[in-house]
């Protein structure tokens, strides 16, 4: 016997057997959602209950009451993608090592040095130079430097003198090594000469030791002096500060042609910046000068 559309309850009894209650409640699509069944006997209530839950067993997605079609889930396939390509890449060009300065700790290059009439490097003739760090300067003051040579205990000169902080060099006018270049003064007094010596130290106009007597005349079309010497030729050109005097090995000496080593005549010997006065400047060639030290 039907009671509703969503619970229904049925009666079985057998003549000798305890009567059967069933209860069935369902949904309202018609699923069954439990059964309940109570035994009884006369009005002893003795039952056994089973409960029975269906509602695990109704599909997720249900069509309605009336419609008994199905429609098939749409189904995603997956489309396959086209892989990345990688370009290749051109190896990467190593990078040039710089070249590095020098250290500012230590002294500046020789080649660095450029001698003009009015000074040299850093010097200028007529000033006062006192370098801040001795062992980076291009000279430093060696208060005994006259006197460890013998050259000042008996002639009243200063002991001391300015020392070059390079190697010494060979010249092409002697055999024995000298420093690369001379300062005379007196620390700290001004600076009253420079002679150098090194080929590696060049004028402006790129004349060094050793340059010919031609480079010469083409590099400086104009001179404040010319003088001819028994030795060497003098060149000067003057400055604010002082003058540049160029050297030049003659090619006969007062002893004759070929006094000179060979390569040596018509070449610069050395050069030097002399003080700016109206007294003529000569030869060192042949003297006992080109030092900073009486003699």
């Amino acid at each position: 016997m039907w009671r509703d559309q969503s619970s229904t309850a049925a009666a079985i009894s057998d003549r000798d057997g305890p009567e059967i209650l069933a209860h069935i409640e369902i949904d309202a699509h018609g699923f069954i959602m439990w059964i309940m069944f109570t035994f009884s006997r006369g009005c002893a209530a003795l039952a056994t209950v089973l409960l029975l839950s269906l509602t695990g067993c109704a599909p997720a997605d249900t069509a309605s009451a009336g419609d008994l079609t199905t429609t098939p889930r749409a189904t995603t396939s997956a489309t396959p993608t086209k892989s990345a390509t990688t370009t290749p890449t051109a190896p990467a060009t190593p990078a040039v090592p710089a070249v590095s300065a020098p250290p500012a700790d230590s002294v500046p290059p020789i080649e660095s040095l450029i001698v003009s009439a009015d000074g040299l490097g850093p010097i200028t003739l007529g000033s006062s130079w006192e370098p801040e760090n001795a062992d980076t300067a291009i000279a430093r003051w060696n208060p005994t430097y006259c006197l460890d040579r013998g050259l000042a205990e008996d002639k009243g000169a200063p002991e001391g003198g300015w020392e070059a902080n390079y190697q010494d060099v060979a010249t092409p006018a002697g055999s024995s090594l000298r420093k690369p270049f001379v300062l005379s003064g007196t620390a700290p007094d001004s600076i009253t000469s420079v002679l150098v010596y090194s080929a590696d130290i060049t004028t402006p106009e790129g004349i060094h030791v050793g340059s010919s007597r031609e480079e010469v005349l083409a590099a400086y079309p104009t001179f404040d002096q010319v003088t001819p010497g028994t030795m060497a030729d003098v060149y000067v050109i003057n400055g604010t500060h002082g003058r540049l005097v160029i050297e030049v090995a003659a090619a006969i000496t007062d002893a004759g042609p070929g006094d000179w080593a060979p390569g040596v005549e018509n070449t610069v010997l050395w050069m030097r910046v002399a003080p700016l006065n109206d007294q003529p400047v000569g030869s060192l060639a042949g003297s006992d000068s080109g030092g900073n030290c009486w003699v």
